[in-house]
């Protein structure tokens, strides 16, 4: 037995719900708290695999935007990206080998500049998308 109670429900649809969820946010800086970090293995032959991150908008948690970064060593705008993204959430710079646990990323702040483009699997829908991070300071 299940017990439900539906008195606080607003009677949206789950499509209305879903929509605003993850209808992407207005072009501009915001302050993000990474929610999840997790390597994930590449579905394709001889692809590399990628570090998939979760942001939450820490103005509205209901707000998530992902970020995936490609594991590709003998790829310098790859590495680069990467680079920049992990130097924003220390606030120092890197340099030479590192080793990084993705479950220690969780619950940092670092600062994202959010831009919207249209989705490459469907154009006739936006996604949000962060290139330039900076340290929170």
């Amino acid at each position: 037995m299940i017990d439900l109670d539906f008195s606080g429900d607003s009677e949206r649809s789950s499509a209305d719900i879903l929509e605003e969820m993850y209808s992407p946010v207005e072009d501009g800086e915001y302050l993000l708290i990474i929610a999840d970090a997790e390597v994930n293995p590449s579905k394709k032959e001889g692809k590399k695999p990628s570090l998939k991150l979760t942001f939450k908008l820490v103005e509205d948690e209901k707000k998530n935007i992902w970020k995936y970064f490609y594991l590709d060593k003998e790829n310098d705008l790859s590495m680069a990206f990467l680079r920049e993204f992990l130097e924003a959430v220390y606030d120092s710079p890197l340099s030479g080998s590192v080793q990084l646990d993705p479950k220690d990323l969780v619950g940092r702040k670092v600062i994202g500049h959010v831009t919207t483009q249209a989705r490459t699997d469907d154009p006739d829908k936006m996604q949000n998308v962060i290139n330039v991070f900076e340290p929170t300071q």
